[in-house]
């Protein structure tokens, strides 16, 4: 699956490998302010506020959605719960164990 990781997540080598690994055809796009050249080919994206500077309505071949934030407010709900996108969080990850 075609897989667009911004600078959001700081993905090393050996991560990206583990991705490759599992079917993931990885492109990383360092600048999300920055537009992203044909987000239609993309059906996975793990970001953080791509949204904010480019219309999710454009990847049209979107089935999954990642942020590395914890909650999900940067990212368009109604619009992917409507078109039945998965949509994934970091939640919990910045957690201190008690």
């Amino acid at each position: 699956m075609k897989t667009l990781v911004t600078g959001a997540m700081a993905l090393g080598e050996g991560e990206r490998e583990r991705l490759q690994s599992i079917g993931l055809e990885i492109t990383i796009h360092a600048d999300e302010r920055a537009r992203v050249p044909k987000p239609d080919l993309y059906e996975i994206v793990i970001c953080n506020a791509l949204f904010q500077y480019q219309p999710v309505e454009e990847f049209t071949n979107l089935k999954v959605v990642h942020l590395t934030s914890a909650g999900l407010d940067r990212a368009p709900q109604e619009y992917i719960r409507a078109k039945g996108i998965r949509l994934f969080s970091a939640g919990g990850v910045y957690s201190a164990p008690l």
